[in-house]
């Protein structure tokens, strides 16, 4: 352990004459030793996007952050996420690092949602100096998996995240770093940047866009270890694990039940030790340790008990189970057909073939939480109890179990549907009915039936005609004990997560050939974990914050408004016309503020996306004023076509 850290803070010039401001710590040695490195457009001065990872330096590494061009305290502009220019920087930047003389010219990189996809970014490019990464809660696709799930466009990213990016993409470089040429670079910043909102927009449909900014094409390329850590409370277990399977490089995976922080931080617990494992990892791969990680079984996952549900948990209950593969070596499929006539779920299949009409339920989904938390730090919109659901949703509920098992895996929905106009969707949700009738979400999928063929194909439903589709929930690992049953729940909506369909519809699900297939495990963990739990674990502090759902009966209009006072700063309304879905309206504000040249700065952000039944349109006003007085305003627009959705 070393005690005394050199940290300095400087500016790198790369290929084009950007300059980016780096920050890093090393230990007060002579000697080189490996890199660890990661980069964020969250602002470094602030305390996101990585900065606690540089306390990693006490364990003999140089631990390096730097802001993404044109934000933070680096110069240039910036137009979209994960742009040209910052991937270019990236490449740039390791090899820089490599060839410096604090570094025995192996980097690693790591990094927590942000920090994770563009691990994966580098990796998939194979540069010569990157050894082994960390991905901590990341994806490989991020519009299929963050910004347009399942084939509609995500209420998050319009309320949340491009009010709070625009706020501080606009704020201003450190005077402390630059000196008088501050304002300078903040000056070719405002003029030059576009908030992120306005490509999220315009890059609504999968394009070259987000193919360049995805690295799933490239997976089985990436050469260097990759250890994958997620959480079941957070926003990309799905994706994490599907990215274990497919690597061919050295690779483990830890899912625990944690939200979108680090494993000795998160919400739920229990916390472990994450430096230790982190520690384990970066010492094998960067620095040959024998410290026995190729003996640890590679994929740990923590397997929840049944629970009360409710918004918030503190403590998750369950046990780690371990294995070498993705999908799990030992799952056999469970098939459970759907008895439409008896809303049941059979282990046989039902007589006959029975049509059911499925109507469009605005309200749907208004129960079963958001991923990740949404709009908050800390996840405290959790699914509730399920029952509520009952009454905007389609509930098939299976037999009794007789013999405790575990669902480890992607439950699949296979049905035959048709939809009575162009657009229709689809919600399934597998829940475990408990003795007493409490209903807990095991795993869901919503799906925009447009996309049911994605990426091979997008199209228009064909009114009346029935479609196979198959819908893959998302992973889970889950306890099923003796005397519970299993339910599906069908519904049209997702109310808190998924932008309103252009108009109503109703679907027609045929029972011929419906059936659920559900990843039983009934042997035993592989190998014994060795994850060690937090000796010093206390609960984070909650931050103030405010979800509210309502229905405006003057209007005829559902919606919910939010609040965060915590480091997003952020508040906003999503509502829509129930009678009339095409119309909605998102309104989001996100406040930034520093101190510049002893002079208060405030970087407004106010944000609307509307749609109508023939487009969706965002804007974003961004105002600034120094030091109390108005210093800098500009207005954006942009309008796109609607289609499948």
């Amino acid at each position: 352990m070393h005690e005394r850290i050199i940290k300095e803070q400087f500016l790198v010039t790369v290929a084009d004459g950007t300059e980016l401001a780096v920050t890093i710590h090393r230990p007060d040695v002579t000697e080189p030793l490996p890199c660890l490195m990661t980069y964020t457009p969250y602002r470094v001065s602030t305390g996101l996007g990585g900065v606690d990872l540089l306390d990693f330096a006490k364990y003999g590494y140089v631990t390096m952050i730097y802001d993404v061009r044109g934000t933070g305290d680096s110069s240039g502009a910036n137009d979209s996420i994960y742009c040209d220019g910052e991937r270019v920087d990236g490449i740039f930047m390791i090899d820089w690092a490599a060839k410096q003389h604090w570094c025995d010219g192996q980097v690693g990189m790591w990094g927590l949602s942000y920090g994770a996809i563009i691990s994966l970014q580098m990796a998939a490019e194979v540069p010569s100096a990157l050894k082994a990464i960390i991905v901590r809660s990341g994806s490989d696709d991020p519009f299929a998996e963050w910004t347009n799930l399942g084939g509609v466009p995500r209420n998050y990213i319009y309320e949340s995240y491009s009010p709070f990016m625009s706020a501080r993409n606009f704020a201003p470089p450190s005077p402390q770093i630059w000196g008088h040429r501050w304002e300078e670079i903040w000056r070719e910043r405002l003029e030059k940047s576009t908030p992120w909102g306005i490509s999220f927009l315009n890059q609504i449909e999968d394009s070259k866009f987000w193919r360049d900014r995805a690295a799933r094409a490239k997976l089985k390329s990436i050469k260097c270890p990759v250890f994958v850590v997620e959480g079941w409370s957070d926003w990309y277990f799905n994706p994490m694990l599907r990215i274990y399977g497919m690597l061919n490089s050295p690779k483990r995976a830890l899912i625990g039940p944690w939200g979108h922080q680090w494993p000795h931080r998160a919400l739920p617990g229990p916390r472990i030790d994450w430096e230790q494992e982190a520690l384990l990892w970066w010492d094998h791969w960067l620095k040959g340790a024998a410290n026995g990680l190729p003996e640890s079984a590679p994929l740990t996952i923590f397997v929840q008990e049944p629970y009360k549900p409710s918004n918030y948990r503190a403590v998750a209950t369950g046990s780690y189970f371990t294995d070498s593969s993705w999908p799990i070596s030992t799952s056999e499929p469970m098939h459970l057909y759907l008895d439409l006539a008896n809303d049941s779920l059979t282990a046989s299949a039902p007589q006959g073939d029975l049509e059911r009409e499925l109507p469009y339920a605005p309200r749907a989904g208004a129960h079963s939480g958001i991923v990740g938390g949404g709009p908050f730090r800390y996840s405290v919109l959790r699914p509730l109890d399920q029952r509520l659901e009952n009454v905007n949703s389609l509930t098939l509920v299976g037999e009794l179990i007789k013999e405790e098992f575990r669902i480890i895996g992607n439950p699949k929905l296979r049905i035959q549907i048709a939809s009575d106009c162009e657009i229709g969707q689809l919600s399934a949700a597998l829940v475990d009915q408990a003795p007493d009738g409490t209903q807990t979400l095991i795993s869901r999928q919503f799906q925009n039936l447009s996309y049911a063929n994605y990426p091979s194909k997008i199209e228009a439903l064909r009114p009346g005609e029935f479609m196979p589709v198959e819908i893959e929930l998302v992973a889970a690992a889950y306890e099923m004990r003796a005397g519970h049953r299993l339910a599906l729940k069908l519904a049209t909506a997702n109310f808190l997560m998924s932008w309103p369909p252009v108009r109503s519809f109703v679907l027609k699900l045929k029972s011929a050939k419906a059936e659920m297939i559900i990843p039983k495990v009934m042997a035993p963990t592989s190998k014994a974990p060795t994850i060690k739990p937090l000796a010093k674990d206390d609960e984070p502090v909650l931050p103030e914050v405010s979800f509210e759902i309502f229905e405006d009966l003057a209007t005829n209009e559902l919606g919910y408004r939010f609040q965060s006072k915590s480091v997003f700063g952020n508040f906003g309304e999503f509502r829509f016309k129930i009678s009339d879905p095409a119309h909605a309206t998102i309104r989001a504000y996100a406040i930034y503020e520093e101190m510049a040249a002893e002079k208060k700065v405030e970087v407004v952000a106010d944000c609307a996306t509307i749609s109508d039944v023939n487009s969706i349109r965002h804007e974003v006003q961004i105002a600034i004023t120094l030091g109390g007085a108005p210093y800098w305003s500009k207005k954006w627009e942009i309008s796109k076509e609607r289609r499948y959705f």
